[in-house]
């Protein structure tokens, strides 16, 4: 045929279809190895790429459940409970919340930045921690209460949070303030866990501005 020119075509397959082709252009004698190479790094680079998307769409299918769990809205509990079975959540773990906010005076980007980067190291490792980002300012952390496998302490949580205090370069931990909430044994009432680490936020800034941590035992009263 005029104008074309000897080579190889490679189908491209990804879970068990064609999904494209590599053209090259040559002797075919002399492209099969090379060619093959080719095909192998080209359906590599697609599978890592859809694994990438599926990890991204299961971190923001896991961040808005975290944050309908927080609104407290349980009306529908089977959509709910099938939502986190989906997930590989178990709801009936119980959980505390803690709220992380970061102060900064500059752009809420160079805030969210940072909230990023505070979220890569609770995710490292996780320890069971559910992880959501609920505004540009502030990060909602799920955590598991019962640290010592049998009840809740607010201060093995007051130590663990101090753990991660000293994990954070200081000009990061100086522009952050956590509350941690109060513990409710109820699954379903983690929404208002939610709540008393907001109200004890709002207390703790109020009362100790120069503090960056502050527990809900603290200001019980204020809050209640």
């Amino acid at each position: 045929m005029q104008g074309v020119k000897p080579g190889i075509n490679l189908p491209l397959h990804y879970q068990g279809e064609i999904i494209g082709v590599i053209g090259i252009t040559g002797e075919p004698e002399h492209l099969i190895a090379y060619g093959e190479l080719l095909k192998m790094s080209a359906e590599m680079i697609v599978e890592q790429a859809n694994s990438l998307e599926l990890v991204q769409w299961q971190n923001r299918q896991q961040e808005a459940f975290i944050l309908q769990l927080i609104k407290g809205d349980h009306r529908d509990m089977t959509h709910l409970q099938s939502w986190a079975t989906r997930l590989n959540i178990d709801l009936n773990t119980p959980r505390v919340v803690a709220v992380i906010q970061v102060q900064d005076d500059n752009a809420q980007t160079t805030a969210n930045s940072l909230l990023k980067q505070v979220l890569n190291l609770l995710e490292t490792p996780s320890r069971g921690n559910l992880i959501a980002m609920s505004s540009m300012t502030e990060l909602v952390i799920l955590k598991p209460a019962f640290l010592d496998g049998k009840q809740w302490s607010a201060n093995l949580e007051s130590q663990r949070i101090d753990q991660l205090l000293k994990r954070l370069p200081s000009e990061m931990s100086a522009k952050l303030n956590i509350a941690l909430g109060h513990y409710f044994p109820q699954p379903t009432d983690i929404h208002r866990s939610y709540q008393t680490a907001k109200e004890t936020l709002r207390f703790g800034m109020q009362m100790h501005p120069e503090q960056s941590k502050y527990l809900f035992e603290d200001y019980a009263l204020l809050v209640m």
